[in-house]
């Protein structure tokens, strides 16, 4: 991450938080050694998708696991609305860093919530995948959203949202103006961010239990995958493409899990 910062980053907030508590002068203590830097990787050759398993033990399960993300759906199982998801979006500041691997936009506010059968997770962060992650029937989109929530108890849910093709996209052109000069350092963004204005315009899409798309690949992940996505201008596109070309997680074998088209 550099400090890398993905779905990865969700991970380490909870040890980020245990280590603050224990006191700022323990990381000062000569007996105690500094945590090792993040294990470094790529999405192709010897540090690619293929070979993140072998990378560092807490990368195990990208090879093992059997819950893993992203999926490809197939045709027989259609988009429909899945009426249990609910979004509670609002303006909040928000940053920008390019930590890598992706674009990321944090948000400042963690009273933007997205509920699904009454519970209730925090919006994080959303960043880009191009082309799409997600696959439909073994097509891709050109680019895909992935917004990451938390709850309370440190659940994930991330949130994927397919784009095609087309019309500028108004309601992110901040961001996509502003990518080229993200840097790892996160820069505040100097409008704030609806979240709300990204969402298509209805909830259709699929439900499924998957994992984190990036090392460690962590299991037990929340997905719902929304279509009808708005659009993005092939200006736009290639703004992202210029910065990261490919970005993408092959398809992972879905392993008899059931995906829902209504939850």
């Amino acid at each position: 991450m550099k400090l890398e910062q993905s779905e990865q980053w969700v991970l380490a907030i909870a040890s980020g938080l245990a280590l603050s508590v224990m006191g700022c002068g323990s990381t000062n203590d000569p007996e105690v050694a500094p945590p090792p830097p993040p294990v470094h990787w790529t999405y192709e050759g010897l540090e690619g998708p293929e070979h993140w398993g072998e990378l560092a033990t807490d990368y195990a399960a990208c090879t093992s696991g059997t819950h893993q993300s992203p999926i490809d759906i197939p045709a027989s199982i259609p988009a429909a609305p899945l009426d249990a998801l609910a979004f509670h979006y609002a303006a909040a500041p928000a940053t920008i860093v390019d930590n890598g691997h992706t674009v990321q936009v944090s948000l400042s506010d963690t009273s933007n919530e997205l509920t699904v059968a009454g519970e209730a997770y925090s919006l994080l962060q959303f960043h880009f995948h191009a082309h799409s992650e997600h696959a439909l029937n073994g097509a891709y989109k050109p680019l895909e959203m992935h917004l990451v929530h938390r709850s309370a108890s440190g659940g994930l849910a991330v949130v994927g949202v397919l784009f095609d093709v087309g019309a500028a996209n108004a309601a992110l052109s901040a961001v996509f103006d502003t990518m080229g000069s993200a840097t790892a350092e996160a820069t505040a963004l100097v409008a704030a961010v609806d979240p709300s204005t990204l969402l298509p315009h209805t909830t259709e899409g699929w439900a499924y239990s998957g994992s984190l798309t990036t090392p460690p690949c962590t299991e037990g992940v929340r997905w719902l995958v929304l279509t009808h996505g708005s659009s993005f201008s092939p200006a736009e596109i290639q703004r992202f493409a210029r910065l990261y070309p490919l970005d993408a997680r092959p398809v992972q074998p879905r392993n008899g899990r059931e995906v829902l088209s209504s939850r």
